[in-house]
């Protein structure tokens, strides 16, 4: 991904999933790939979570009042 894909501010996210993640890979490096970001998920979770429980503090999804179980970042 280079800076002209999205030129959005910096506030959002753009992966093109089909260039980082291609299809046509061998089983064992499907494997290696999938045990690698396990690991890595793990690690940044267990080092970040606090971070990233500030950040989701401070910065609550809004609410939709009349369906609060509903959430407007997805829905």
């Amino acid at each position: 991904m280079n800076d002209d894909d999205n030129d959005d501010g910096g506030d959002n996210y753009y992966f093109d999933m089909d260039r980082l993640l291609p299809r046509g890979v061998s089983d064992e490096a499907a494997t290696l790939l999938c045990d690698f970001l396990a690991e890595l998920t793990v690690i940044a979770e267990t080092r970040y979570e606090p971070h990233c429980r500030r950040h989701r503090d401070a910065h609550p999804p809004p609410v939709d009042r009349l369906h609060p179980w509903r959430n407007m970042d997805i829905d």
